[in-house]
C-alpha cells in the first residue's frame, strides 16, 4: 500500500510541473510566481516519494529539496524559452504581413501580372 501512495505522490508531482509549465505559457502566473508556487508542491511530493520509499528524513529532504529545485528551473527554462520564441514568431508574422491572407507575396505566391483589360 505504501508503495501506491509512493508512485501516487510521483504522478502528482508530474500532474504539478505540467500544471507550472502551462502556467507560464498560457500566462495565468507570472514566471516567478509559478516557479514559487510550483516549487513547494514539486518538493513536497517528492519528499513524500523519498520518504514513502523508506528513506531516512534527512535524505529526503535534500531529495525533495534538489528535486524540486532542479525540476522547477527546468519547466521554466521550457516555459520561457517556448514563450519568448511564440513572441518572436507572431511578431515575425506580424511584420510579414502573413496573418492577411490577401498578401500573397508574404506566402510565396507572384501577384497575377497579367493584363486582362486589352
Amino acid at each position: 500500500m505504501r508503495d501506491l501512495i509512493a508512485y501516487l505522490c510521483l504522478i502528482l508531482f508530474g500532474i504539478s510541473i505540467v500544471v507550472e509549465y502551462l502556467a507560464i505559457r498560457r500566462r495565468w502566473l507570472r514566471w516567478p510566481t509559478a516557479g514559487a508556487v510550483g516549487f513547494f508542491p514539486g518538493a513536497m511530493l517528492i519528499f513524500l516519494f523519498a520518504l514513502l520509499r523508506g528513506t531516512s528524513t534527512l535524505q529526503s529532504i535534500l531529495t525533495g529539496l534538489v528535486l524540486g529545485v532542479l525540476f522547477t528551473i527546468l519547466t521554466l527554462s521550457v516555459a520561457i524559452f517556448f514563450q519568448v520564441n511564440e513572441q518572436g514568431a507572431a511578431e515575425q508574422r506580424k511584420v510579414l504581413g502573413k496573418g492577411n491572407p490577401d498578401n500573397k507575396q508574404a506566402y510565396g505566391i507572384e501577384p497575377d501580372k497579367t493584363n486582362y483589360r486589352n
